[in-house]
């Protein structure tokens, strides 16, 4: 009953080969559930929302780079017109034509003198989208993107000043950018602050493109994209689980048979080892259970005591063998109870008990003993509504090895002779 038991709470269990399985599916689905997330988060918190305004962003320092190494001075306004040193900027055809070749198809540049107008809002450089930079990096198709996204960085993000030097030729390559970028976003492009000498805005250079306005849509676009491959992926993974879930049957009903056999060999062991009326062990318990003991030094020792209860055969002819089956795992539990830790207590045949003491002194064998007949003794019987008394004789003897157990038996059983032929119901040690 104790074994089916066993049995059937192991089969309740999920087997551990699939529960590897689960924690392996399931965590591989946190994991690309958390690029997901990380993405997103990325997306919404990205100082610019598209690739093409990256490049924008960097034309338009293009062109301020440009102005400063083709024409050397201060920008300036006289009579609403930009000047930059002693060239008129406003309405310059040349200039626009010439800055045309270093754009994209599709890019406008204008010059205009005034205040900035009120319809822009600044644009953040905290930082171009991490995603998309790792996504540059690892692709490495277009170098010229990365080429532009890398001196956006360096414009946007400025080094200290430095130093101005001696040749005079050198001094247009001294002049260092803002330390704070003014550029401002407004619908269809980006502009760029003019300052003069003084630092005071006067005017401003303005990048138009047709596609600025996208950013958005592009930014939402790769959300998505992002989106259906996670769907994608998780949904593989899931199918895959399905899959190796379903080929892992056979193992796991292998190793719930194993399982199951475990118990079984364990069960049949025990049963083999154990009297099936007491429960106490059998005598091939008894012997494997000494084998592995290890016999004290010093003034401890052990002993070897043999119970045999007195006219048993008497009250099996009287009362019936249930009776005396009854009297037999009455006594077997009273043993069981009086016995120490580290004692060993088996059925040794018809009415007859062993009890192996380990490690006890010399004074303390006797006084042990006693303990368990006074038990037995004083125990009411009842069986079928009739009382029955019953008493042991109990023959004790030390044993200083293993090798000196039989001997050590023979003593004990001589000592029960001894006091059986005294009148019972006493210890006797040899």
């Amino acid at each position: 009953m104790i074994m089916k038991k066993q049995i059937r709470k192991i089969i309740k269990k999920p087997s551990s080969l699939r529960n590897k399985i689960v924690i392996s599916f399931f965590m591989m689905f946190l994991f690309f559930f958390f690029l997901l997330i990380t993405g997103l988060f990325f997306l919404s918190k990205a100082g610019t929302v598209s690739i093409d305004q990256i490049q924008t962003v960097s034309e338009i320092r293009m062109v301020s780079m440009f102005m400063n190494l083709r024409f050397p001075g201060d920008w300036s306004v006289q009579n609403g017109r930009l000047f930059k040193g002693d060239v008129s900027i406003s309405d310059n055809n040349a200039l626009i034509t010439e800055l045309a070749k270093y754009l994209r198809p599709g890019s406008h540049v204008y010059f205009q003198s005034g205040a900035v107008p009120e319809n822009v809002e600044e644009l953040s450089f905290s930082g171009i989208n991490p995603l998309t930079e790792i996504i540059i990096n690892i692709s490495k198709k277009d170098i010229r993107l990365k080429t532009l996204i890398d001196s956006h960085n360096r414009i946007s993000h400025p080094r200290k000043q430095i130093p101005p030097v001696n040749n005079p030729q050198d001094s247009v390559f001294s002049e260092s950018p803002p330390e704070t970028p003014q550029i401002y976003i407004l619908a269809g492009g980006i502009i760029d602050v003019i300052q003069s000498g003084n630092g005071e805005n006067i005017g401003w250079i303005r990048l138009e493109r047709e596609s600025f306005g996208q950013g958005i849509l592009e930014k939402w676009i790769f959300r998505i994209i992002i989106t259906i491959n996670i769907l994608i992926i998780s949904s593989v993974l899931f199918l895959a689980y399905r899959i190796i879930f379903r080929i892992s049957e056979p193992i796991s009903n292998l190793e719930k048979r194993h399982k199951e056999i475990i118990i079984a060999k364990k069960s049949l062991d025990d049963i083999s080892r154990r009297d099936p009326l007491t429960g106490l062990l059998n005598r091939r318990g008894f012997e494997l259970a000494l084998s592995s003991y290890i016999f004290p030094s010093g003034r401890k020792t052990a002993a070897v005591a043999i119970i045999d209860l007195d006219n048993f055969k008497k009250i099996n002819d009287i009362f019936g063998h249930p009776c005396g089956d009854y009297i037999l795992k009455q006594v077997s539990r009273i043993v069981a109870e009086k016995i120490r830790e580290g004692d060993i207590a088996c059925r040794w045949g018809g009415e007859e008990f062993v009890i192996f003491y380990s490690e006890i002194k010399d004074g303390n064998i006797l006084e042990t003993a006693e303990r368990i007949r006074h038990s037995i003794s004083i125990y009411s019987y009842a069986f079928e509504g009739k009382q029955i008394h019953v008493t042991a004789t109990i023959g004790v003897s030390v044993c200083m090895s293993t090798s000196e157990f039989n001997e050590s038996i023979e003593r004990a059983d001589a000592a029960l002779y001894k006091g059986k032929k005294e009148g019972k119901n006493r210890v006797v040690l040899f």
